[in-house]
């Protein structure tokens, strides 16, 4: 708080452990009073502001300092030492709040470092594969040249590693909208009118060569609805959902996805025959961290990131994230060290 020349009845200031103001109220003039009063000592004083009280407090927390002209503080050390200590607490109540936004923050930015650190390592993996790491600190025409090369005998390689690229450039692009929509708590308001089914294939299409390489047979439903959405919100949302899937489906099975609607909501189901999600771990799996036995088991578990993301984005637009009982109530079956069962997502949102 800046001081616009007007005498206050109490002067404080409130200093963490670091030095670092959490609190003040005080004027210019005052600095000299601060540094010459004593660590535990109160006193009575007469300065440019009349006759007041003073004392300073510190802890392992911090330090406080009070200066007032109020009657009642004046008159009783008691009830000044009290006001003192109520300013102390101040001090270990900004300290938790701000380790807390710290915190948040600090989980935010691992989440996306680590995200984006993979995704350009993934990048680099798909060039790199077609040439060799070296020619990249070759003069330019000799890379161009080696380049062409490559893509003229490998042709088919050099469209499948595009088509990686593509995809983990588009995640990179996803990782940020995540971060840009989860910083502004108000629900997006540029709403524009898609077509669902042509958002929905737009993200399969980047993880074409994920399902043919597993022999998982995408089956798509035809829809021609348009709603208006978020499209950075529900591209997202699918991107992770679908990347999920790409890597917990059991190999040779189907994926289906269709689409249901209300008065009030639509759906966009995604049915498959994947890794057993326990039913301790079905709430589970939308914590932060999380990941299923299976996935753990098979090493192919993420950073459980992936689905609490997409609940928080689509909560943010009123819709949600669900993961529905099994409808096939035989014993899962196992392949490899993995059980897997059948499991339907649906992504919600509201009709618009």
């Amino acid at each position: 708080m800046k001081h616009d020349g007007t005498v206050n009845s109490e002067y404080f200031l409130v200093v963490d452990g670091d030095g670092r103001s959490l609190a003040s109220t005080m004027a210019g003039a005052c600095a000299g009073c601060v540094s010459g009063t004593g660590d535990g000592s109160v006193e009575t004083i007469k300065c440019i502001h009349g006759k007041r009280k003073r004392g300073l407090h510190k802890s392992g927390n911090g330090t406080v300092f009070l200066c007032s002209s109020d009657d009642r503080l004046v008159a009783s050390t008691r009830i000044f030492r009290r006001r003192l200590e109520d300013l102390s607490y101040l001090i270990e109540v900004s300290v938790r709040i701000r380790a807390a936004i710290y915190d948040e923050i600090s989980q935010e930015s691992r989440r996306i470092l680590h995200n984006l650190t993979t995704h350009n390592a993934k990048c680099l993996q798909d060039i790199y594969e077609l040439l060799p790491q070296q020619l990249a600190s070759s003069p330019p025409k000799t890379f161009v040249q080696e380049a062409q090369r490559v893509v003229a005998a490998r042709p088919r390689d050099a469209a499948q590693a595009l088509l990686s690229i593509a995809k983990h450039a588009s995640a990179i692009k996803t990782e940020f909208a995540v971060f840009k929509r989860l910083q502004d708590v108000k629900p997006p308001t540029d709403l524009q009118r898609h077509e669902i089914h042509k958002v929905v294939l737009n993200v399969f299409y980047l993880f074409f060569s994920d399902f043919t390489n597993r022999q998982i047979w995408v089956n798509v439903e035809k829809c021609a609805k348009v709603f208006r959405f978020d499209y950075e919100s529900v591209f997202v949302s699918l991107y992770h959902v679908i990347e999920n899937a790409s890597k917990y489906a059991c190999a040779d099975t189907h994926l289906d996805v269709s689409f249901r609607f209300t008065d009030d909501f639509f759906f966009v189901d995604f049915s498959m025959i994947s890794m057993e999600i326990k039913a301790e771990e079905r709430i589970l799996i939308f914590e932060e961290g999380i990941s299923g036995h299976y996935a753990k088991s098979s090493n192919s578990a993420g950073s459980g990131l992936g689905l609490p993301l997409v609940r928080r984005i689509m909560k943010l637009n009123g819709g949600d994230i669900v993961l529905h009982p099994p409808k096939d109530t035989s014993k899962p079956y196992s392949s490899g060290n993995c059980n897997y069962c059948s499991n339907t997502f649906s992504l919600i949102l509201p009709i618009r």
